[in-house]
């Protein structure tokens, strides 16, 4: 099975109802798996629907209370089929606060206080296309600014309640700038030379900000707690900066009318934060031979894997390989896998995920010696598909990110800022997908459920990794007037590790562990078009007010909504 890289801009439907930007990140609605998951194999789901249609001007905006303004702009002209060019912004912020937390009985819930926990996104891009006949070329090009604040302060530090104050003495701001360009063949005949290539460049450059209790202080702490002696802080201020290569080609060619030989190659390589030097890499050849006869299907390859970190390196092999075998015609299938690889992780990676990473935070790959997976998936009517599966996977330094406690007396990273530590771990899962799709009503059905084991052979250390996780989405519209549609994610109850209760321990396996209790967040959206081109709707966001936090630290919104208006041309 082929790993494929996610472009910068997701697919567009075709009706205004359903037609909408799908950014790859969001630091308000956060993303639907599981914060860090890497899903290094396509799912074995069937596709429904027909190929997208782009219209040559798109925008929408609205904003959502608590103060949550949002925007989004797609331009792409009509130029012929040979030659296309998009092109588009968007713009999120929260404005507003969020309560705090407190530990209950083992179990964080939110506290009374609320915090300002200013936030924006803002995305500029850009991404040109050449097509002819056997192939195509294209750049991806794109710009953004991330910024967070550290909100999730523990009450006795209420004096940083203001946004400004947030924003300029306890906040991050993150710039990062991608380009992209890829080669690649678009021959489907088997008998025939494919490739693909890839490079690309990412510079990230970073403002940390945040205070700690000036050094003379720290010797009366006593009495700052007991508000005898107002504090005195100092401003401390991290400017990490990073700059990633990424470079990788895919070639092959078929005969015989069903074998086909591929060859591919992948390099990254990263410099560690503060540094101009690319002393972080990791090297990947991927031979494999492919077999498609009648109703058999499968791979067969070797993965070698070659990294470095500064003076260390060393090396991995995987095996990887695929079976299909279709037990109906087009409609029933049992396939299984087995592959392997190293995770090469950034700065810029892991800020996608966490907002609030410390300026100083750990840095290691995440290697899955083993991924196995098998199950059966099939269609009905063209309509209805399933996949029923199990898997197991094991992980070396899989990461666990938690809140340092300390951090209000030290300069090294800010109160609130997501360190990580890493262990070894196993798993052992099963999961569901099901989707229906029709002019009229279109849904999906996920759920996934993991045991762990960690190098100590515990089963309870999975931090912020959820053991169930469901998620359903579904849409109506009537006469593509008037549209329905829903989407919900439930996550069981889940350990993870706090700040909450202690002041000096620095060492993460020695914090207090807590657990966040399961929630279910359901989002409603009721949209009418009035024409053509104009839509109106109503946003409501996690409407049974269920609690999330994230990371032992931060709370997510309640119960919000709001209105929007979307226009196409």
């Amino acid at each position: 099975m082929e790993i494929t890289k996610g472009k910068l801009l997701g697919n567009f439907h075709d009706s205004l109802g359903r037609f909408n930007l799908s950014f790859d990140y969001s630091i308000f609605d956060k993303p639907i798996k599981n914060l860090y998951e890497f899903s290094p194999l396509a799912a074995a789901t069937i596709e429904h629907g027909a190929a997208p249609s782009y219209p040559v001007l798109y925008v929408k905006a609205g904003s959502n209370f608590p103060l949550n303004p949002y925007g989004e702009v797609f331009i792409r002209p009509k130029t012929g089929e040979k030659f296309s060019l998009s092109m588009g912004a968007l713009h999120n912020s929260y404005l507003s606060k969020l309560p705090n937390i407190r530990l209950d009985g083992g179990r964080l819930e939110p506290g009374e206080q609320k915090n300002s926990a200013p936030s924006s996104l803002n995305r500029f891009f850009i991404d040109p296309v050449f097509r002819w006949k056997n192939g195509e070329i294209g750049i991806n090009a794109a710009h953004e600014t991330i910024a967070a604040s550290y909100y999730g302060l523990n009450a006795q530090y209420s004096s940083f309640n203001e946004a400004s104050a947030m924003r300029d003495s306890m906040g991050k701001r993150s710039n990062v700038s991608k380009v992209s360009m890829y080669a690649r063949s678009r021959n489907k005949k088997n008998n025939s030379f494919h490739y693909s290539t890839h490079i690309s460049y990412t510079g990230l450059s970073s403002e940390s900000n945040h205070l700690t209790i000036r050094e003379s202080d720290i010797l009366t702490l006593d009495e700052l707690f007991l508000r005898a002696l107002p504090p005195q802080y100092d401003l401390n201020t991290h400017n990490p900066k990073e700059k990633t290569v990424s470079v990788s080609i895919d070639a092959g060619a078929g005969f015989a009318g069903y074998n086909t030989l591929m060859a591919g190659a992948s390099y990254q390589a990263a410099t560690p934060l503060y540094s101009d030097t690319l002393n972080r890499s990791n090297l990947q050849l991927h031979p494999r031979y492919t077999f498609k006869k009648g109703r058999w299907d499968f791979e067969l390859g070797l993965k070698y894997n070659r990294w470095w970190e500064g003076t260390t390196n060393d090396y991995n092999i995987y095996f990887s390989g695929s079976a299909s075998l279709e037990v109906v015609q087009k409609k029933l299938w049992i396939y299984g896998f087995l592959d392997g690889q190293n995770n090469f992780m950034t700065f810029e990676r892991m800020l996608r995920s966490n907002p609030w990473i410390s300026p100083n935070i750990h840095i290691k790959n995440i290697e899955q010696p083993v991924i196995a997976r098998a199950g059966i998936k099939g269609s009905l009517m063209d309509r209805f598909s399933f996949n029923f599966w199990g898997g197991y996977e094991e992980y070396r330094n899989q990461i666990y990110f938690y809140s340092n406690p300390n951090q209000f007396y030290s300069a090294t990273s800010p109160w609130a800022g997501i360190d990580a530590f890493y262990r070894d771990e196993t798993r052992l899962g099963a999961g569901v997908d099901l989707s229906y799709y029709s002019t009229v009503f279109s849904g999906s059905f996920n759920s996934e459920y993991y045991t762990f084991k960690d190098q100590d052979n515990q089963s309870d250390k999975h931090f912020n990794y959820s053991p169930l996780t469901i998620r359903a989405s579904g849409r109506y519209n009537w006469r593509e007037r008037i549209a329905v549609s829903a989407d919900l994610l439930f996550k069981s109850n889940t350990p993870t590790i706090t700040n909450m209760g202690i002041v000096y321990e620095s060492t993460p396996e020695n914090l207090t562990v807590a657990e966040t209790r399961a929630y279910l967040r359901a989002n409603v959206t009721l949209s009418y078009s009035y024409n053509k081109n104009l839509s109106f709707y109503l946003e409501l966001n996690n409407i049974l007010n269920s609690t999330i936090v994230e990371y032992g630290t931060y709370t997510m919104p309640g119960f919000n909504g709001g209105l929007g208006i979307s226009f196409k041309l």
